[in-house]
């Protein structure tokens, strides 16, 4: 059985209110034949002051003020993100109420600085930001002025051009960058202080880890040990689902990657789990009525390529969601739903975070491992999907170039619909392509009448 190995890495920092030394904890998480787990979360309890507090995986920055929490800095600041989620480019406001440098940085959740500006305030006053990031992915954005920080998370869904932090109104800019590796820390309203017993407990697939209780006195590296269990393994039926049946009494095979439980196969499904019948399309595509459609894809059979699907018969009448789970149900069977935009990311993330699914230490060149390995072109550029495609599909997410269709128009490639929708588009669909010549999932914005495959996630 195939084992996957997983370095789940969470810091928990401890920042005092007058420039105090910080604390660092860095939790491990392993079985006690030392495989490494990807937690689902981790519950932070201090037991002398009874709070607890849940860190999700992999939302794993995490800071804590010794004394008072960090509510007073964010009111002080009045730090607001709009629009958020946004394409590429998003403004911050912010009220910066005394003279002297600020720091303005973006990391992304692994705690790695993505920009970093500085710069000198002149007058107290009210100030626009604007910030770009180049890649799809969720960030914090953390403004630094006097010792105090107020923290917001980013969910960009866009490809801006470049990575940047325009400081638009303020007189004079310190320094433009910070060599990578300086971490953002997310805040927490909990009080703290040096000494105090706290109980860390992770969670991987409703398995608790052991308790580990200490008093807290200083930085220090946290192993939490799990008793080995069946649902470690990648690129296997999901445990207890292995299979799922739709209502048309279609079997699809699950695979298991990370802690998500995905369909193996694409959906190729005519009705709803409620009994609707969905409509065949013909050669006109449709913004409003929910088709089906059925494109041959090269030597694929319908059970291998599934039907393809416009957005409407995809969500069946259900809202736009960005959640982790989204909670639409749509077209897919009881018990299960459409992924969202950012659980695709979740999976993108951790694919990402392995070095046997990433090629040539790419943490973004994943294709291959989700791509399977047969009926894709063949392509000379190492890493990408359709070069030695014999040694692809280490996941067993078992993507095929099946291919997407406008009516009768049809190009054979693979895509996915998520639930997302862009506040400024009304046609405009969050998706993820890949293709034979493609080093990754790529997110794509694909008008809401084309028909695109359908992979569902378990709830």
């Amino acid at each position: 059985m195939k084992r996957n190995l997983l370095l789940a890495t969470l810091t928990l920092t401890v920042l005092s209110l007058a420039a105090q030394n910080s604390v660092t904890v860095t939790f491990t998480c392993r079985t006690t034949d030392s495989l490494y787990v990807p937690p689902d979360y981790i519950v932070v309890e201090n037991l002398d002051r009874e709070w607890t507090e849940t860190i999700p995986f992999p939302d794993t920055v995490y800071q804590l003020l010794v004394g008072t929490g960090i509510s007073d800095y964010s009111e002080s600041f009045g730090l607001a993100v709009s629009p958020n989620p946004f394409d590429g480019v998003s403004a911050v406001n912010c009220n910066l109420p005394m003279t002297g440098d600020v720091t303005v940085t973006v990391t992304d959740l692994t705690g790695r600085t993505i920009v970093t500006r500085r710069a000198e305030i002149q007058h107290p006053d009210c100030y626009g930001l604007l910030i770009s990031l180049s890649r799809p992915g969720v960030y914090l954005t953390s403004i630094r002025q006097a010792g105090k920080t107020a923290t917001a998370k980013l969910v960009n869904t866009g490809y801006g051009s470049k990575d940047a932090v325009e400081l638009n109104g303020i007189a004079k800019e310190v320094s433009k960058t910070r060599q990578a590796g300086a971490s953002s820390k997310a805040s927490s309203t909990h009080p703290f202080q040096i000494g105090d017993q706290m109980r860390y407990v992770a969670y991987a697939s409703d398995n608790p880890s052991h308790d580990t209780v200490l008093f807290q006195n200083g930085s220090d590296t946290v192993t939490l040990v799990f008793d080995p269990f069946p649902e470690l393994g990648d690129s296997l039926p999901c445990p207890g689902t292995p299979t799922v049946t739709d209502y048309d009494g279609n079997v699809y095979s699950t695979v298991k990657i990370g802690t998500q439980c995905w369909m193996r196969e694409n959906l190729r499904v005519t009705h709803y789990a409620d009994g609707t019948e969905i409509p065949l399309g013909d050669e006109f595509a449709s913004f409003t009525d929910p088709l089906y459609f059925n494109h041959p894809a090269g030597s694929l059979t319908l059970a291998e390529r599934g039907y393809l699907y416009n957005f409407p018969a995809v969500m069946h009448g259900d809202s736009s969601s960005w959640a982790i789970p989204s909670g639409v149900q749509g077209i897919c069977p009881d018990g299960w739903h459409v992924p969202s935009l950012l659980e695709w990311g979740v999976l993108i993330e951790y694919l990402g975070s392995q070095d046997e699914y990433n090629c040539n230490n790419y943490g973004s060149y994943i294709g291959k491992s989700v791509a399977a390995k047969t009926n894709w072109p063949e392509s000379p550029y190492t890493c990408c999907v359709g070069h030695y495609p014999n040694t692809n599909n280490t996941t067993g997410f078992s993507a095929l170039s099946a291919g997407y269709c406008l009516g009768s128009s049809f190009d054979n490639a693979g895509a996915f619909f998520s639930t997302c929708t862009f506040i400024n588009s009304t046609v405009g669909r969050a998706a993820y392509t890949l293709s034979y010549n493609s080093v990754s999932l790529n997110y794509a914005t694909l008008g809401e009448q084309l028909g695109l495959s359908v992979r569902c996630l378990r709830n």
